[in-house]
């Protein structure tokens, strides 16, 4: 089923994302594999070809998924490396922290 299809997953450079790239490896699917953690997604490539050999064609990329910029370079990227995309999995997420203050000062 998924054998050459091309798979994005962001947030690729550990947890779930790292799973799932290493499952999607094992099916035959072509990985365009991302974090905001360069070395991270590099090591996960490294898992890959560890496991199943330098058959799997799994690139890296950095990417900043809390920068729109860098989203659309993104998509841009992947696609002048691998054509068509098949699915993609936005594994990556983007947090935002503060403190709210309410009228009476609590």
């Amino acid at each position: 089923m998924f054998d050459r299809k091309v798979v994005v997953i962001t947030g690729a450079g550990s947890g779930i994302g790292r799973e799932l790239a290493l499952q999607f490896a094992v099916v035959g699917a072509r990985l365009a594999l991302s974090d905001i953690n360069r070395a991270a997604v590099d090591e996960t490539q490294s898992m890959i070809a560890d496991r199943l050999g330098s058959q799997v064609d799994a690139r890296c990329y950095t990417l900043d998924v809390a920068s729109r910029e860098d989203v659309f370079a993104h998509a841009d990227d992947v696609q002048r490396d691998f054509g068509t995309v098949h699915y993609v999995i936005n594994n990556a997420g983007a947090a935002i922290f503060g403190r709210v203050i309410t009228e009476c000062g609590v």
